[in-house]
């Protein structure tokens, strides 16, 4: 059979670098319109959290009122003439701590305040309703054990609602709850306290 011989060598095909070149140009076209997109949701969809500072606020005041509970179970163990460990000693100790939490605002402050106890939040009408509430409930009693008293802070919990700063923007409330309980052992030489 017969061969065609051009004179001038090979002969290229350019077509297929154009559509390369082509599709290339559509990527990126492409790409700019996804961030374009983009930038203009996150320009509309403004959002607010929630900051996590009342969480923290918290945690650092039941410290805080733990430090000063502990002192105050010192303070209140100290000059009972009575023999310890008796109806007595007990009765007195219960007395001096509990008058000793009424009268120090932020102690009464950190209890009565947002406070959840058994999952039903109280409103505290006067003195007397906190006084019950602290005897019957909060510090219902001191147990012997072993020759120390056991005195105890029954579960209590915090309920706050965390609101975001901006309420115009996207926004997602959020209930924090937080439960926490103590026990303190007093051993007969009225200056241990654990």
């Amino acid at each position: 059979m017969g061969r065609i011989v051009g004179g001038g060598g090979e002969v290229r095909n350019n077509r297929g670098q154009i559509f390369a070149g082509f599709l290339v140009l559509i990527t990126l076209f492409m790409c700019g319109v996804v961030i374009m997109l983009y930038w203009v949701q996150q320009g509309n969809a403004d959002s607010s959290l929630v900051s996590p500072r009342a969480v923290l606020e918290m945690r650092d005041n039941l410290e805080i009122f733990e430090i000063r509970e502990m002192a105050l179970v010192e303070d209140s163990i100290k000059n009972i003439d009575t023999e310890f460990g008796s109806d007595d000693f007990i009765r007195e100790f219960r007395d001096r701590f509990l008058d000793g939490v009424i009268a120090d605002d932020e102690m009464s402050e950190f209890i009565f305040s947002g406070s959840v106890f058994n999952e039903y939040a109280f409103n505290f009408d006067s003195q007397r309703d906190r006084r019950d509430f602290l005897d019957n409930n909060l510090y219902s009693g001191v147990v012997d054990v072993d020759g120390k008293l056991v005195f105890s802070r029954n579960t209590m919990g915090k309920r706050i609602l965390l609101e975001a700063d901006d309420n115009s923007k996207i926004n997602f409330p959020v209930w924090f709850e937080y439960d926490f309980t103590k026990e303190y052992s007093i051993s007969e030489n009225k200056e241990g306290v654990e």
